[in-house]
């Protein structure tokens, strides 16, 4: 529904500025400087694409296939606590599926949503979905 599309979009949102905020205050909790440095600039641009949906929530549908790679997120955190070989196997299956099939599929939803939206190629609106879109899916190579 619209309602949940723009609660998911907003709750993205939230979880964004707070890790923005924890990895800036605890810089340690990423392995070296170069980590941290991708980590925020991820999250800067994720930010960025997801304020869309929130402003324009006629396009919120573009939030959950992007969201979704959070799954791959969560396997490597539980793996960090946990230390399971199955987790282990479960991270390499969602990173190859979720973050290299998956999310330049999502990126090319975002392009058929925003075109038919009305957003040319290469315009502001293009470059704040799908052109943040193929920059975090150039961070996944």
């Amino acid at each position: 529904s619209q309602q949940a599309g723009a609660l998911l979009s907003w709750a993205v949102v939230a979880y964004i500025i707070i890790d923005i905020v924890y990895n800036l205050v605890v810089p340690h909790c990423q392995p070296s400087s170069q980590r941290l440095f991708t980590i925020l600039l991820h999250h800067f641009v994720t930010l960025w694409l997801t304020l869309h949906p929130c402003m324009y929530p006629e396009n919120n549908r573009m939030t959950w296939p992007m969201a979704l790679v959070e799954v791959n997120t969560l396997i490597l955190t539980a793996n960090k606590e946990l230390k399971s070989p199955l987790l282990t196997h479960a991270f390499h299956a969602t990173w190859v599926g979720m973050r290299l099939i998956w999310t330049p599929w999502a990126t090319y939803n975002n392009h058929y949503t925003i075109v038919t939206w009305g957003a040319p190629t290469g315009s502001y609106h293009w470059m704040q979905t799908v052109g943040a879109s193929i920059f975090l899916c150039a961070l996944n190579f």
